[in-house]
């Protein structure tokens, strides 16, 4: 028979293997079955109209067993109604064990068939019995409603909404087909039309309604990994709305500006706090606040109060919103800086190498007297090479022979007035440039070194004596270029 079929097909679908169901998205799946339990007002609603159905037919005729049906009804609608509500205390959301959803699913699946069954049997026994003839009009109507009720309400689940419709209004329909007198048969007719109309409704629904949860699936999923993606991103991000509230603030953004873990609502509370704190300075509160005037972006390195070098990028997005990002760029400083140093600076002694050198000796000299002039000085050069270093070095070895190094280094840097560059060649050859000084100012310089380096200088437990040459070149009288200067230098040295 039909209802047999129908009835062995549905809960075939319903206590199925969960390892079939696994295969679904559970995300989804869980949120069908919150949807089957979102609403305990239509189960309580739909029990009471039933209740006072049963009721009246046993006003009508209390032989014939209506009492028993209204216990029934009201027990299974009463337990449903609970379970509802347990349901939606304790286990509503996506969190919660696909084994626990299933026998959720399950337990509202027996109760909603149980209690459309119960409506069943009052429909054929309203039919059955010739006292209760004034109520058949009443209880088709109540029948066609709660069928077309749960074909919206349950569609998510389309066994269980069919299955119910299946268990309302079958009884009724074969009871009519059975008993084909008058408008019997007719009536049978419209409400098969309606059962098929009813199956297609349910199954357009529930693409409906699962399409809108897939697309909430999405839509949670894609918030989630930005939500993630933003949280543990490298660098720091407040974005702040048009109304100038802000609505994003990632912990690494907190971090970097050690704010305290306190709510936001407004830039100007976060600038506060991180002034308190020392990572931000009044000087870059107000650039960042002409920024955000319309003033244009803003790229900002400043060192915090613990010496930390944080890179603060503030711009106005096409929507208007206002975006903040910071990073702490301290070891790429340190390593810029490393780098520059090495480029300029000669690795052993800390002097200035060849490179900067060159550039000191190129550099524009002299300076405006009062009346506008400029002296005809160039930059003088003193190029120096140590008296007995080899000695010295093959004696008491390398690292005795750096260390030495290292103390005429001092010596010289200790001895250079302002604006002079001491370098260093390489072996024992040291240069100190002076800007636009004189041969007068040159030789007097030379005298200073030549008295200094004299002095005995303690290299571990020795004690080192030794000497300096120096030759000494000025421009523009010795050339008006670096090399020229060099050149001239080394001859004077070695003359």
């Amino acid at each position: 028979m039909l209802f047999t079929r129908l009835s062995r097909v549905m809960l075939q679908r319903l206590f199925r293997r969960p390892a079939e169901i696994h295969a679904r998205d559970k995300r989804v799946y869980t949120a069908l079955i919150d949807h089957l339990y979102s609403d305990v007002g239509s189960v309580i609603g739909g029990a009471v109209g039933i209740l006072a159905l049963a009721w009246f037919c046993h006003q009508a005729d209390s032989d014939n067993g209506f009492d028993g049906m209204m216990i029934l009804i009201g027990v299974v609608g009463a337990l449903r109604a609970a379970g509802i509500v347990h349901y939606n205390r304790h286990h509503v959301g996506p969190h919660k064990s696909y084994r626990l959803t299933r026998i959720s699913e399950v337990f509202y699946a027996v109760g909603a068939l149980t209690f459309a069954t119960l409506l069943g049997a009052v429909a054929i026994m309203v039919f059955a019995d010739p006292q209760t003839a004034s109520l058949r009009t009443i209880t088709i109507a109540a029948v066609v409603g709660y069928a077309g009720g749960i074909a919206g309400r349950n569609a998510g689940r389309p066994m269980v909404a069919l299955g119910q419709v299946a268990a309302s209004c079958v009884p009724m329909t074969f009871y009519l087909l059975l008993n084909p007198t008058g408008t019997n048969f007719g009536l049978a007719i419209l409400l098969i039309i309606y059962m098929i109309t009813l199956g297609k409704i349910v199954r357009i629904l529930n693409e409906i309604v699962s399409r809108a949860f897939k697309t909430e699936r999405d839509v949670g999923e894609v918030n989630e990994r930005l939500d993630n993606a933003i949280t543990h991103m490298m660098s720091g991000l407040c974005m702040i709305d048009q109304e100038g509230k802000i609505s994003i603030l990632n912990q690494r953004f907190r971090t970097l500006l050690d704010l305290p873990d306190i709510r936001f609502d407004r830039l100007h509370e976060i600038l506060l706090s991180a002034l308190s704190r020392g990572t931000l300075h009044h000087v870059e509160i107000g650039q960042i606040q002409s920024c955000l005037r319309g003033e244009g972006d803003l790229v900002l390195k400043f060192m915090t109060d613990k010496g930390q070098v944080l890179l603060l990028k503030v711009g106005i997005a096409p929507s208007g919103d206002q975006i903040l990002t910071v990073d702490d760029v301290t070891e790429q400083t340190r390593a810029a800086a490393d780098v520059e140093r090495m480029a300029k600076f000669d690795t052993l002694t800390g002097l200035a190498n060849r490179v900067s050198i060159l550039a000191a000796l190129s550099a524009p000299q002299g300076v405006k007297t009062i009346t506008g002039e400029i002296p005809n000085f160039g930059p003088g050069l003193l190029l120096l090479d140590l008296d007995k270093f080899k000695q010295i070095n093959d004696s008491l070895g390398h690292d005795a022979g750096d260390k030495l190094l290292v103390k005429v280094a001092e010596r010289l840097r200790g001895l250079a007035p302002g604006g002079a560059c001491v370098g260093r060649l390489g072996g024992d050859e040291f240069v100190v440039v002076l800007p636009s000084a004189s041969r007068k100012d040159c030789l007097a310089m030379a005298a200073r070194i030549v008295k200094a380096i004299a002095r005995p200088i303690r290299v571990g437990g020795h004690v080192c004596h030794t000497t300096v040459s120096i030759g000494v070149a000025h421009g523009p009288d010795h050339g008006d270029t670096a090399a020229e200067l060099m050149k001239s230098a080394d001859i004077a040295l070695y003359a």
